[in-house]
């Protein structure tokens, strides 16, 4: 709800900064990372484009989702979803419960998004990058994939985790997209 704002702030910053003239700014985050930048995205016109990796496309659904994957009743998940959402708005403000990165993405306008996930993710399902995908296509977003078979909720192989750029394709998806904002075009 509010994590959005600590992007925005490092945007502001960025911004602020005379040596980077006007640069693109290119907002990147990981699960619930990911979420945020694409509520960050939708809620500042400063942020050229988005890289998501395995982000949910709204916080009650994940939260459906994970009461399934702990082994309790997909319903449990639905009857007590309304009670989270009150607690939420009550803790954040209402106003703030508007805040979802499915939402952040329709606000995107012309901007470009990767979506980055893997088909068998556990922690958060591939059904949210799905969404995520038609909701884009949906607005006319410019959306470019990535998508890994297997469970890597990072995306990356664990193996390269410490040193992304010897994963050779994920590396390759980041730069393929990263290219269109060459010479400070965004």
């Amino acid at each position: 709800m509010t994590e959005w704002l600590d992007v925005k702030a490092g945007v502001d910053f960025l911004a602020a900064d005379t040596r980077g003239g006007d640069l693109p700014i290119v907002a990147m985050g990981t699960s619930a990372g990911g979420a945020t930048v694409m509520i960050a995205g939708g809620e500042l016109p400063r942020i050229d484009g988005v890289i998501a990796i395995s982000a949910y496309a709204d916080f009650l659904g994940l939260y459906i989702d994970n009461t399934a994957m702990f082994g309790l009743p997909r319903f449990f998940g639905y009857i007590t979803a309304p009670f989270l959402r009150l607690h939420l708005g009550r803790h954040f403000g209402f106003d703030r419960v508007r805040y979802t990165p499915i939402n952040g993405l329709a606000q995107l306008g012309e901007r470009p998004i990767l979506l980055m996930h893997s088909t068998e993710d556990r922690q958060v399902p591939f059904s949210h990058f799905e969404s995520l995908y038609q909701a884009a296509e949906a607005h006319g977003i410019a959306v470019t994939t990535f998508v890994r078979a297997g469970d890597w909720h990072f995306v990356c192989y664990d193996a390269y985790i410490a040193s992304p750029a010897q994963d050779t394709e994920f590396t390759r998806a980041l730069l393929a997209f990263l290219r269109q904002f060459q010479n400070g075009a965004g």
